[in-house]
């Protein structure tokens, strides 16, 4: 029995120590990019890939019905926790963290620039005047889990500025692809919908203004809001960023004014009440911002479950019967595979040195140009942002369509291994350097 019990308590602490690496997550979406290629082109798995990604689910709410299928929910719907987990992350980054002042952000955000013009121009110079010219999006942006947990398997040579030069690069590249999504990838507007939209996102600000707390009133206004973005014409999934925008940033009470709350109640001479300890409860967790709190509670689910189910439903291509030169060459192809391989990396690095040496920014001292061209090859993995916007550009009936995902998946595994090759050659950093100094 107690053989059993060490055995169990063994795998806990293996499972744990997973979980808790970086590199975890961009595991898990690598093998389930990988389950998906491989059922995807398996004669034996092929038909039932099919089936799991088109099952048609349905929701009837009395009269009213709604029929979508697995890939529908998941791009659609599942998707926009993605992005209210990336805009939350964005307004924590402007509110405390590596964007909130010019000095911090300058750097990164040039780099991001450059990293993002340079693909989409690399793009549209091989696409222009053809079917798939609208896809010039598709190599802008970075996937943050991958790019991050290669990164980490490297962390001992990687200083923590290097880091947070990488992630505000990826938050810089999100804030970007969100605004592309709403200009360039939306349809026809609908100005009675977009009203809405005003008027729910005002009603959301109000409802964390004025302290509320009732779940089911916010889940009901988040609900609306995503159906009235759905029905406005600009792509739902933005409907996440809206909320995640509107999430207070700042703690309610000071850890000051909650341990002096504490003091004040426990000094009585009278018992305390069972309702001056709800109330202090409350307090000393008001003293982290709903925001930091949100993201600790759905950081997992986006990192753990959604991102490696949109990526299975989405990376499974059939390249079997694809024809090398052909697809090596075709406009889609060159486009993609050279923006992100040879366009981002060019791009952050070209930027970078600029603003270092017109003294717009300064680079940090424990960093050498060695290893922003390390990082800058890593933002080159587009995977996750890079197919949601493939859908929104080309669409699944595109002639092209294949050719792109190929290329996304090759592009970013290419950029991944030379980032690795070159964070290899440096030296190993002092465990101080590698953590952070706050």
């Amino acid at each position: 029995m107690a053989s059993s019990k060490n055995k169990f308590s063994f795998l806990k602490n293996i499972l744990k120590n997973f979980s808790s690496t970086e590199a975890s997550s961009s595991l898990i979406l690598l093998f389930c990019a990988g389950l998906a290629l491989y059922m995807a082109n398996s004669t034996q798995w092929q038909e039932l890939y099919k089936t799991i990604v088109h099952y048609p689910l349905s929701l009837n709410l009395g009269s009213y019905s709604i029929k979508a299928n697995f890939h529908y929910i998941i791009n659609e719907g599942l998707m926009s926790l993605f992005f209210f987990v990336v805009g939350m992350e964005i307004k924590r980054e402007l509110v405390e963290g590596e964007l909130s002042s010019p000095k911090k952000a300058s750097l990164p955000l040039i780099a991001a620039i450059g990293g993002s013009l340079v693909p989409a121009l690399i793009f549209y110079f091989f696409n222009q005047g053809l079917t798939t010219e609208k896809g010039w999006g598709i190599p802008m942006a970075t996937d943050i889990a991958f790019a991050v947990g290669v990164l980490s398997l490297l962390s001992h040579k990687v200083p923590f500025s290097l880091k947070i030069f990488l992630l505000s690069i990826a938050i810089i590249d999100d804030i970007i692809a969100v605004l592309v999504i709403a200009l360039f990838y939306s349809d026809s507007t609908s100005g009675p919908f977009l009203a809405l939209v005003l008027i729910l996102s005002f009603s959301i600000f109000l409802y964390f203004k004025l302290h509320l707390n009732n779940k089911l009133l916010l889940s009901f206004l988040a609900l609306a809001l995503w159906t009235c973005l759905y029905n406005s014409g600009i792509h739902a999934t933005l409907s996440g960023v809206i909320l995640g925008a509107l999430i207070p940033g700042k703690s309610r009470w000071s850890e000051k004014q909650a341990l002096d709350s504490v003091k004040k109640v426990f000094s009585k001479k009278e018992e305390t009440s069972l309702s001056e300890l709800k109330n202090l409860k409350g307090m000393v967790e008001d003293t982290k911002s709903i925001l930091q709190r949100l993201i600790s509670l759905y950081h997992p689910y986006v990192s753990y479950i959604i991102m490696p189910l949109f990526a299975f439903a989405n990376a499974g291509i059939l390249i079997k019967g694809v024809v090398f030169i052909d697809w090596i060459q075709a406009p889609v192809s060159l486009g993609i595979i050279l923006g992100l391989f040879v366009g981002k990396p060019l791009g952050i690095t070209l930027f970078s040195y600029f603003a270092c040496f017109t003294k717009l920014s300064q680079k940090p001292e424990d960093i050498s140009w060695i290893q922003i061209t390390a990082v800058s090859f890593l933002a080159g993995i587009g995977f996750t942002m890079s197919l949601f916007i493939l859908n929104l550009g080309l669409g699944t009936d595109h002639p092209a369509y294949s050719f792109a995902k190929i290329s996304i998946i090759f592009a970013s595994f290419a950029a991944a291994v030379v980032g690795l090759v070159l964070l290899g050659f440096g030296k190993t950093v002092p465990l101080k350097q590698r953590k952070n100094p706050v």
